[in-house]
């Protein structure tokens, strides 16, 4: 979530300037969002995002993190209507001030013009707001020459990870099913179920092995090994493995199968891609991966421990020296046997939707999370869909590895979420958490992070007039 590598930096001169380098921050333009920008020594350190309107408290957890990553100021702005926008600005001021943190601006975009919540000085701050257009700025420009990228909206990051059409699509389900099919008849003629179970487990750990190591070095994973890779991710022994291996360096093989694979065998490719996007900085598109794996099967376990992580703030650092070796998956979870093929099982009866396109596949976040159902009635719906990745041996990753036993360790434990914004992990039996398959915000951002070097002192912070609050409160002025 963190980066001490040189990027392309950007100087932020004003309210303008800041509001045309946040789209490079989340890596799209946003719209009905609340985005909170933490800075240590002038520089940008995270860069987080929610969905408007949410629930009170769900900026809680931002007190751990601001903490964790020595953020010294902030800059909060909301983007839509006053109504929508203001509560989450005051909400986001508030606990800024309850933790010691000053804001150096406060601002609300909305129809091309902007306010500040921390300047009501008429002559740089009118009632009827500021003009601005994000995308012929200064800022802009330089983004551009320096390499940086902000898609239109939402829906443009989505796209990236779209399943894919046409002529690869056909090619792919062609594949799909010509592994399925031997799979099955190698079932079927299978004597010893046990032994049938080791063979699949050893050759499905010496394929991933082997595509690790050919994207490693630039190759590509046909369609035929694609296909079986989808079968075998979707045996735990296996996608643990590659769990324990995955890092920002197979980003591009795991968007790649995600986009390939048949829906049904997407949640493992999905979920190991929101790892690796996790610990390249990119929470964003991880959020988003992930909501594609939740999409497909709201039960997933890896899916739903990474979202918990990602809304929960933590920092995937927290995973360093704590991932369990191939040696130590052996030994926790024991000699393979015929048990371990049932989620392949599962998925094996299944058919795939026809394919859809994009925008249908992938409606935007906003969409999905204008209700939720209650706490209890998402545990029952566990209870209900729990298993196509489950059973008796649970992995030590999925016990290991649960983000809040690991804040706990390190004596900093998350804050607590808003129910409806607080997806768990199905973990080993221990709890009996809710799984969400929308979350509400997109996470710690930091992939090319513009700096804020040589900004000019902020102006102090103040608080609004009444009158002031009124005026910020209305649609901007036709």
């Amino acid at each position: 979530m963190t980066t001490n590598t040189p990027e392309p930096s950007l100087t932020l001169a004003g309210p303008a300037d800041v509001l045309a380098a946040v789209p490079y921050l989340v890596g799209f333009h946003p719209a009905d969002s609340l985005i909170v920008v933490g800075l240590a020594r002038s520089q940008v350190k995270v860069a987080v995002r929610w969905n408007l309107p949410f629930p009170p408290g769900t900026l809680a957890p931002l007190r751990h993190l601001w903490k964790r990553e020595g953020v010294d100021r902030v800059i909060v702005v909301g983007y839509g209507p006053g109504e929508q926008v203001t509560p989450a600005v005051d909400e986001a001021r508030s606990l800024a001030a309850g933790a010691g943190v000053p804001v150096d601006e406060a601002l609300r975009a909305h129809e091309g013009r902007y306010w500040s919540y921390v300047c009501d000085l008429p002559q740089c701050c009118p009632p009827e707001g500021t003009p601005y257009d994000p995308r012929s700025s200064r800022v802009a420009a330089e983004a551009t020459v320096r390499g940086l990228v902000a898609l239109p909206d939402r829906r443009s990051l989505e796209r990236t990870i779209a399943p894919l059409t046409g002529p690869v699509r056909l090619a792919m389900r062609r594949a799909t099913s010509e592994a399925v099919a031997e799979t099955r008849a190698a079932l079927v003629r299978c004597g010893d179920a046990d032994s049938f179970a080791s063979a699949w487990v050893s050759a499905g750990l010496a394929r991933m092995r082997t595509v690790l190591t050919a994207h490693a070095a630039g190759g590509r994973v046909g369609d035929a090994e694609a296909a079986r890779l989808g079968l075998d991710l979707t045996v735990i022994r296996v996608r643990d493995e590659a769990w324990t291996l995955t890092d920002s360096t197979h980003l591009g093989l795991w968007k790649d199968l995600t986009r390939r694979l048949e829906p049904r065998f997407v949640p493992p490719a999905a979920s190991l891609l929101a790892m690796a996007c996790w610990r390249a900085g990119d929470s964003t598109l991880a959020t988003i991966a992930l909501e594609r794996a939740l999409a497909i099967n709201p039960a997933y376990s890896m899916a739903n421990l990474l979202m918990h992580a990602l809304q929960c703030l933590l920092s995937p650092d927290m995973l360093r020296g704590r991932l369990p070796t191939p040696a130590e998956l052996d030994t926790a979870m024991g000699p393979a046997h015929a048990g371990w093929l049932l989620p392949l099982l599962s998925v094996l009866d299944e058919e795939d939707p026809p394919a859809a396109a994009p925008d249908e596949a992938h409606p935007p976040a906003t969409s999905r999370n204008e209700s939720h159902p209650s706490s209890s009635t998402l545990t029952n719906h566990r209870r209900a869909t729990r298993g196509r990745d489950e059973h008796h041996s649970r992995p030590v990753t999925e016990r290991q590895d649960d983000p809040q036993a690991f804040a706990e360790d390190q004596n900093d434990p998350p804050a607590t979420l808003g129910e409806q914004n607080h997806p768990s992990s199905t973990s080993d039996g221990q709890k009996d958490l809710p799984c969400l398959p929308t979350p509400q915000n997109d996470l710690p951002s930091t992939s090319n992070p513009p700096s804020r070097r040589n900004h000019p002192a902020p102006a102090p912070l103040r608080q609004r007039q009444a009158h002031a609050a009124s005026e910020k409160n209305h649609a901007p002025a036709a």
